[in-house]
C-alpha cells in the first residue's frame, strides 16, 4: 500500500512539473514573439520553396505550412520542444509514381524508383538556391 501512494506522488510530482516545464517553455516562445516571428527565417526558406505554401496552422509551439492540392498535400510541422525544434516533412503526392511492365526485373523497377525519389528529393532541397 505504501508504495501505491508512493508511486502515485511520483505521478503527481512529475506530471505537476512538466505542465510548469511546459508553461515555462510555452512563455518563453511568447516572449521572442510566438512562434511565426521566432522562426520566421526558417518559416521564409519553407514558404519560397513554393508559391502555394501557406501557414496553415500555428498554436503556441508549433507551425504548420503547405498546400493541398487535388493530386496531394505537402506539409512542414516545425515543432518547439524542451530540447530540440523537430521539422518534419510530409508529402502525398498521386501523380509522382512509375508504370512498369510487370514482367520486369524488380531489381530493375526498385533501381528506377530510388533514382526517381533521388531526383525529387534533390530537386526539392535545391529549389531554394536556384
Amino acid at each position: 500500500m505504501v508504495v501505491i501512494i508512493l508511486i502515485l506522488i511520483g505521478v503527481i510530482i512529475y506530471l505537476v512539473a512538466f505542465n510548469a516545464s511546459n508553461n515555462n517553455l510555452k512563455q518563453q516562445i511568447h516572449h521572442q514573439g510566438g512562434m511565426l516571428l521566432k522562426y520566421s527565417t526558417l518559416i521564409n526558406y519553407l514558404e519560397s520553396l513554393d508559391p502555394n505554401f501557406k501557414i496553415l496552422a500555428v498554436t503556441d509551439k508549433t507551425v504548420t505550412i503547405g498546400y493541398n492540392v487535388p493530386s496531394g498535400y505537402i506539409d512542414f510541422h516545425i515543432v518547439q520542444t524542451f530540447v530540440k525544434l523537430h521539422v518534419r516533412f510530409n508529402l502525398q503526392n498521386n501523380i509522382i509514381g512509375h508504370n512498369f511492365n510487370p514482367s520486369l526485373d524488380q531489381a530493375k523497377m526498385f533501381e528506377e524508383i530510388q533514382q526517381g525519389l533521388a531526383l525529387f528529393d534533390t530537386k526539392l532541397s535545391n529549389k531554394h538556391f536556384e
